[in-house]
């Protein structure tokens, strides 16, 4: 059996070529290439979409594909390192962010918060849902207000009012853990910031769970918000409890020049030896439950995710 091959003729071939080079064109324009904190990631791509990550070197260090949302992280990489994002003819040179080099002053500045729910952009583009909530009958400008921040990747930044939400199924009700700044913050009196973490909720990127994004993230939070002409002496505080204290922990780590004080409760040390593996036995109780719900959560709305 034989096969017939028919022979395109040249000017038909050539417009051929260049309508595939413009489709991929397209395709490339379309995808973003973004870097932060020893991360590189892709958005935009098509859904399993192979890319190569090769160091400066032209070494290949880590491949993938992008999800079916066209989305691909490349985590754990050294901070300031220079990379090259490689898929098909698409290639593209990143460097990754540092933590110890924050954005400059004017990047905090540009950022305003109002009452209610807010979008404040982290370093990398990222951005955050954030709920400021005031003292009650307080408008914004009747402050400054001496300010504090709860952070956390449970459901902190839902702007609903917590204590009104009790015993009714309230979907836009913050998480009953977050009381301290969702609830008790300003009832003291105080400006309350509840700060989702990324990757949870309504916030952007991907949950890392205390990796260098989201401690750094808290570092911005908080520079950006001593920008506010409502936070009392350009100084913040933070509290919570658990997940909320943890957080506080990592934050402070990274030294924020306007961050005043924190109030950490109920926090562990260290997660893998103090929660994980304690005594280096593995713990299938809390310590499993915990993190599988945390995944549970931050799974992309509509089919998972928080409320």
């Amino acid at each position: 059996m034989h096969r017939k091959f028919t022979l395109v003729p040249a000017l038909l071939l050539l417009t051929l070529i260049g309508l595939l080079a413009g489709t991929s064109a397209a395709s490339a324009a379309g995808m973003k290439v973004r870097t932060s904190i020893g991360e590189v990631y892709v958005v935009d791509a098509k859904p399993k979409q192979q890319f190569n990550l090769l160091n400066k070197a032209g070494v290949l260090v880590h491949k993938g594909k992008a999800d079916k949302y066209g989305s691909l992280v490349f985590h754990g990489l050294r901070e300031g390192d220079k990379f090259t994002v490689r898929s098909g003819s698409f290639t593209k040179k990143v460097t990754t962010l540092k933590g110890s080099t924050p954005p400059s002053a004017s990047f905090y500045k540009k950022q305003k918060l109002v009452e209610g729910l807010n979008y404040l952009e982290m370093r990398d583009g990222i951005k955050l849902a954030v709920t400021v909530r005031l003292p009650a009958g307080k408008k914004i400008t009747d402050g400054p207000f001496p300010t504090l921040v709860e952070y956390s990747g449970y459901q902190v930044a839902a702007p609903g009012n917590l204590l009104a939400s009790l015993g009714k199924d309230d979907p836009l009700a913050p998480a009953q853990s977050t009381i301290i700044g969702s609830a008790l913050g300003p009832l003291l009196g105080f400006a309350s910031v509840s700060v989702q973490m990324r990757g949870s909720g309504c916030s952007g990127g991907h949950f890392d769970l205390f990796d260098l994004p989201t401690t750094y993230d808290g570092y911005d939070v908080i520079e950006s918000l001593a920008t506010q002409p409502w936070v009392k002496g350009g100084m913040v505080g933070m509290v919570g409890i658990s997940f909320s204290g943890i957080s506080q922990m990592f934050v402070a780590g990274t030294q924020p020049p306007h961050l005043a004080a924190i109030a950490p409760m109920s926090i562990t040390s260290d997660l893998y030896q103090g929660t994980g593996y304690p005594g280096g036995i593995f713990n299938s109780g809390f310590a499993l439950s915990w993190i599988k719900e945390r995944v549970a959560d931050a799974q992309p709305a509509p089919a998972g995710g928080q409320a």
